[in-house]
């Protein structure tokens, strides 16, 4: 699917509470707030429109975020929760009649642009696409807007169950929780810029 026709979602609202020094997303790294990269990842792309899900807690991160062109959604309720963050987000994005969806974390910056690509590519009207590595299948995922609707009552389940599998280069999915997660990142970091 052409991503101009796409919707992007970065879910950042979450509570950082296995993150052993403050908030994640804001926590530096390579000299700028961990959120950055995801945020200018996803920036970079020319999707129909770009939205930021966000706590009430952050005035900061929606600081960053709407000054990265971002529109931002506050979940109705502040608990954290992945799937309430994800309703508020997709309730935005289907506002703007996209022909897909695409979510991505903002814990996970070193996801890069051509994975984002490569989801688009894969899903089908009938099928999500959803990310897969040895260690983690989940988000990012992209998926029609359709199927969306169709499978909004259990789309965690439905993902699982119908996508079909893209697998992004090794180190993308990192997915940070806790500060030894921030090190992995660093170890990827310094791989992928190893020369030859």
């Amino acid at each position: 699917m052409d991503i101009a026709r796409m919707a992007a979602i970065l879910l950042c609202a979450g509570q950082s509470r296995r993150f052993e020094a403050g908030d994640k997303l804001l926590y530096e790294f390579g000299g700028h707030p961990l959120i950055v990269k995801a945020a200018e990842t996803l920036r970079s792309m020319d999707f129909l429109c770009h939205i930021a899900v966000v706590g009430e807690s952050s005035p900061a991160l929606a600081l960053l975020l709407s000054n990265q062109g971002y529109r931002l959604v506050v979940p109705p309720r502040a608990d954290g929760s992945q799937e309430i963050s994800l309703q508020a987000g997709i309730d935005m994005a289907l506002e703007r009649s996209p022909d897909g969806v695409l979510l991505a974390l903002a814990d996970m910056p070193a996801v890069s642009a051509v994975h984002f690509q490569a989801l688009a590519r894969a899903m089908t009207p009938a099928r999500p696409a959803l990310s897969v590595s040895p260690e983690w299948t989940g988000p990012p995922w992209a998926a029609a807007a359709g199927w969306i609707r169709d499978h909004r009552a259990s789309l965690k389940q439905a993902l699982r169950r119908q996508a079909i599998r893209v697998a992004p280069m090794p180190d993308e999915l990192i997915d940070v929780d806790r500060l030894a997660d921030i090190g992995r990142l660093r170890a990827a970091q310094a791989r992928r810029e190893k020369p030859g």
